[in-house]
């Protein structure tokens, strides 16, 4: 037994060695520790370090008693002078971490604290500029902005709510969003928010609100979903200015800016649609008459265009005005088209054609003068003249210029063989084009003796 208790010291030395070489460890590996980390390890090397000679010394010193060591060494150990030693390693350890803690600890760990405090304040700035900042933007966003709870009850709304929907954000907070969106539109919000919630960003869903005075106003809403604050956040564009520009536009494409009617482009869409709408099934029946004013070009020259744009308007006005039944395109010029749909009786074409010729043989009174012009028509019938635009407008023209060709006021249906002396006509303009290019005349000159003496020239080709 007693044996054992001088080896205990022994197995604590051990012990308090393999700690310090856990710390030396520590100190090799993280050579940059400092602050706290560092103050931590070096008290525990001091404590280590006077542990490892307090066992050391009684070790060595009961080992001697039961023959481990020489037993001089418990006379010389022993002694009450070396005795005390280790009380004055304990009391040295003590005071070195006594002065780690007042001359290293105290200073950095106040400093830190410093730090710290400062590095909270700079947060603390931060987060309250940020949060004003979100104050601000909240406030003067021209953008409508509302936070909503999962049923979209509006839980706080931007003052730009009287701006965009005509009420003040105390008049609509605590109500549900569905009292301000048009009835048709909330399926739609219903769908964007439920996905939402399943973790998708809303982008660029459009609805139409009603404004406090009662008229529609068009947004474009983008948001989020917070899941821990079980809240929507959206960010509502006014569209009314977006969608007024791509009106304009749209009509600008689509219409004559002139005389309002519908233009080349509106024409070529509307054939198209009424060819599509029975794809697969025999063609909509149509009729299309082509209009040329005859004697506009003097109006333009002698009253100049000023006028010659006003009668284009009043002659727009008169060929609306014949029936609702038909619609009536401006294709340029002095030149109007007029579509009439279900109508594949030639005999029924040509009377609206022949009333609106008439019609526009009357007398116009443009500011101070009296016009008189007249017009020349050309009438095709789907699809017996053609299954598509191209076809059909075509042969409405061939037509126009067969009534042109015949004197004009007049109007002509088109009929094949117009096609084809068309077609006659630029291939003889083909062909005398190529043998002109090609030298292939021949000039024979030889003289024709009448009665009367006289000579005529004669080329033949």
């Amino acid at each position: 037994m007693s044996l054992a208790v001088a080896l205990i010291y022994w197995v604590i030395i051990s012990l308090w060695l393999a700690v310090l070489a856990t710390v030396c460890v520590a100190f090799i590996r993280n050579p940059r520790t400092f602050g706290t980390a560092r103050l931590l390890l070096s008290v525990l090397t001091i404590d280590t370090l006077r542990n490892i000679i307090e066992n050391l010394y009684f070790g060595i010193y009961f080992g001697g008693q039961y023959g481990l060591f020489p037993a001089s060494t418990v006379g010389v150990l022993g002694n009450p002078s070396y005795l005390i030693l280790p009380k004055v390693m304990n009391v040295l350890a003590a005071c070195a971490v006594l002065g780690l803690l007042v001359l290293r600890w105290l200073p950095l760990a106040s400093k830190e604290r410093a730090d710290a405090d400062a590095e909270i304040r700079l947060k603390i700035e931060a987060l309250s500029q940020e949060v004003e900042e979100r104050r601000r933007l909240f406030e003067t966003s021209l953008d409508l902005i509302l936070v909503t709870d999962r049923n979209g009850n509006y839980i706080r709304v931007s003052p730009s709510s009287l701006a965009t929907i005509g009420y003040t954000p105390d008049e609509i907070t605590g109500h549900c969003g569905a009292e301000f969106i048009l009835p048709e539109d909330l399926e739609i919000t219903r769908r964007e928010m439920k996905l939402a919630r399943s973790g998708k960003d809303m982008r660029n869903f459009e609805t139409r609100c009603v404004h406090k005075d009662g008229h529609v106003v068009p947004l474009a809403w983008s948001g989020v979903w917070s899941e821990p604050e079980q809240k929507h956040f959206f960010f509502g564009r006014d569209m009314t200015e977006r969608k007024l520009a791509e009106e304009q536009l749209r009509r600008l494409a689509h219409y004559d800016q002139l005389t309002g009617l519908p233009n080349r482009t509106s024409l070529h869409e509307d054939i198209n649609e009424l060819f599509e709408e029975r794809a697969g099934a025999p063609p909509r029946p149509m009729s299309i008459a082509m209009l040329d004013l005859d004697g506009f070009k003097d109006v333009n020259d002698t009253l100049g265009h000023s006028i010659g744009d006003r009668l284009l308007q009043e002659v727009a006005r008169r060929l609306v005005a014949v029936s609702s039944e038909m619609r009536v395109y401006r294709s340029g010029g002095d030149e109007f088209v007029i579509v009439l749909r279900d109508c594949g009786d030639p005999l029924v074409a040509t009377e609206v054609v022949e009333s609106v010729l008439k019609r526009l043989t009357k007398r116009f009174e443009v500011d101070t003068h009296q016009l008189f012009v007249a017009a020349s028509a050309g009438i095709a019938i789907a699809p017996a003249h053609g299954s598509n635009v191209d076809d059909l407008l075509a042969n409405a023209e061939l037509a126009l210029d067969d009534a042109k060709a015949s004197g004009g006021r007049i109007y002509r249906l088109y009929v094949p063989t117009l096609r084809a002396r068309a077609k006659g006509r630029r291939e003889l303009d083909a062909e005398l084009r190529r043998a002109c290019a090609n030298k292939e005349f021949v000039l024979y000159f030889h003289c024709l003796l009448y009665t009367s003496d006289a000579a005529d020239d004669l080329t033949r080709v």
